[in-house]
């Protein structure tokens, strides 16, 4: 026997096997079947070492698939990867929460789209920066609150439409239409109040638009409560006031165009 042999079976156990195989052996030549019982032994004793071998690396196999299938599973519900660096800005997501790149049409985590979200973030920051454009020509103290209280509510209010953009249906004409409007005479008012010498229609416009602007904050204030208080987004009736007014100054006639 080899000494590697030697060294897996060690010298009791091959000591073992040479004594039952000559046992055995001499029984069989003396024609006793029992000596089958010993080279049965022998064999028994020379290949135990391999079925503990055989059944540890079943169960390491099975304990691998085991292990296996969790981290296959955390990987299907793993969100698709993307490289930071290949966006702009991040914004956080109105729904799930996340902060996700703002140029993308769908969110990473949640898969819901963000189109209307970016829609009305889009309104907001032209309209704050249209208003912020005028504010530094506008030299009276009265006229001159009244636009800045304008921009305060406009910012609060597309700010709560960005927090619910699939309700984006009820304040749409508020965002495409009236707001646009309210935004555009107090640019043209910047602009008049940026002149020195004001023919009659300029000096008339002027007034109407001063006129408006106390109007104007008390709508959006009130369009702001009904949104924050109640969480109604149907601000139809609070838009019809705003038209009544923006009629009445003249602010929604065709000819009122830069």
């Amino acid at each position: 026997m080899s000494k590697k042999n030697e060294q897996k079976f060690g010298w009791p156990k091959a000591t073992a096997v040479v004594l039952l195989a000559l046992f055995g052996a001499y029984l069989i030549s003396n024609y006793q079947p029992v000596g089958w019982i010993f080279i049965i032994a022998m064999f028994c004793l020379i290949f135990a070492d391999r079925l503990p071998a055989r059944s540890s690396r079943s169960q390491s196999t099975e304990s691998k698939h085991v292990t296996e299938k969790p981290a296959s599973k955390a990987a299907e519900e793993t969100v698709p990867d993307y490289d930071p660096a290949n966006h702009g800005k991040h914004v956080k997501c109105p729904y799930c929460g996340k902060s996700v790149p703002l140029d993308i049409r769908f969110c990473f985590f949640c898969g819901k789209s963000l189109e209307a979200f970016k829609q009305i973030r889009e309104v907001r920051l032209h309209s704050l920066g249209v208003i912020d454009k005028a504010l530094p020509n506008v030299d009276a103290e009265a006229p001159g609150g009244d636009i800045r209280e304008i921009r305060k509510l406009t910012d609060q209010i597309l700010t709560k439409f960005e927090e619910k953009p699939e309700r984006v249906d009820h304040s749409s004409k508020f965002m495409e239409y009236y707001l646009p409007k309210a935004v555009s005479a107090i640019e043209h008012y910047g602009v008049l109040c940026s002149l020195e010498d004001l023919d009659e229609d300029e000096v008339r416009i002027k007034g109407q638009i001063e006129d408006s602007l106390s109007v104007i904050a008390e709508a959006f204030s009130n369009i702001l409560n009904r949104v924050s208080t109640e969480g109604l987004f149907d601000i139809s009736a609070d838009v019809r006031v705003l038209e009544t007014v923006l009629k009445q100054d003249g602010l929604t006639d065709p000819e009122f165009d830069l």
